[in-house]
């Protein structure tokens, strides 16, 4: 019988290690660009502000769906000497998900209450207010203002802008105009970066960070590292298949955050069955878990798993009509 304490033990620590990425170094990268420095040259939590409008710019992360963007951006901030808030010190960001009801108003109340507006409490009393969404806006901007907030992050952002966009984008291009503007960070899918083109005004405010898919050819022997480090952590046997890639990609929809969270899966089934070595059923049957889908569609059971879509729609059957005889 699996020792379900251990294994959930085991899988809480893998589940914590962090794998970083290129992504991760543009996305460190534009964050520092738009933030002030010292004469030593330190890092500040203080803005870079452009023009007479002292505007500031932000950033766009975009990947697909499942990909990672939400660990990257929370680690990227948490992480920052300048934003990060060390040894116990407040963080000099502000983040919240778009919320169930993506409107405008809406996603301004959540922020008030992120920003502990006055109190996490007061939340009916804002649902509550005839104040329009850009009165919240404006209101938003001085609280972060006097809780010394520079960034403002917006996660799954493409749900919100897919609402109201032109609404929205002027909510965002006025949070980032005057003495108070902040720098804004919105992550979300490619439609994203759709809706900000939109804009020519918003867009130029923005650069974008855009992770580029997985590839056999580039990143073959990174994955195979990681599994191999997953498997040392589990005392599991390597895998020995030479498909084990090519195959995990077509199931990540080659994207690094599916593929970590896919290997994951395949190890935590290999404890389960208490095997010694892991190998493709185990990835199979993570795959089984997360799609639901049938033998003939799982790239980690067929031959031919180059042909898989797995966003594919199953194809509707014909149904056929009776045929009814003619009345003479």
């Amino acid at each position: 019988m699996p020792d379900h304490v251990r294994i959930q033990d085991v899988m809480d620590t893998i589940r914590r290690l962090h794998v970083g990425t290129e992504a991760d170094e543009a996305l460190r990268e534009q964050i520092d660009r738009l933030l002030r420095r010292n004469e030593e040259g330190d890092l500040l939590p203080e803005p870079v502000r452009v023009g007479r409008t002292a505007e500031t710019r932000g950033i766009l992360f975009v990947d697909a769906a499942g990909a990672g963007k939400t660990t990257a951006v929370s680690r990227a901030l948490e992480k920052h000497p300048a934003l990060g808030g060390a040894d116990g010190e407040a963080t000099a960001f502000l983040a919240a998900t778009v919320p169930t009801e993506p409107t405008l108003k809406a996603m301004a109340i959540k922020l008030l209450q992120e920003a502990d507006y006055p109190n996490r409490s007061s939340g009916a009393k804002l649902e509550r207010t005839r104040r329009t969404s850009f009165q919240l806006f404006d209101h938003l901007r001085e609280l972060m203002d006097r809780n010394g907030q520079i960034v403002l992050w917006i996660d799954e952002a493409h749900d919100l802008m897919a609402r109201d966009p032109e609404q929205i984008l002027r909510a965002v291009k006025s949070l980032m105009q005057d003495d108070k503007s902040v720098i804004v960070i919105l992550s979300g899918t490619e439609r994203l970066g759709e809706l900000i083109r939109s804009d020519p005004q918003v867009q130029r405010r923005f650069t974008i960070v855009a992770p580029d898919p997985l590839s056999v050819a580039t990143d073959r022997e990174r994955l195979l590292d990681i599994l191999d480090h997953y498997c040392e952590r589990t005392s599991l046997g390597r895998i020995e298949d030479e498909t084990v890639v090519p195959r995990l990609l077509v199931a990540a929809r080659d994207r690094f955050g599916r593929a970590i969270e896919m290997m994951q899966g395949a190890v935590e089934q290999a404890m389960m069955e208490e095997a010694d070595t892991l190998d493709l059923w185990h990835f199979a049957l993570a795959w089984g878990m997360r799609e639901g889908t049938d033998r003939e569609t799982n790239p980690f059971v067929v031959d031919d798993w180059a042909r898989i879509d797995p966003d594919a729609q199953p194809e509707e059957p014909v149904v056929k009509k009776k045929r009814t005889r003619r009345k003479k």
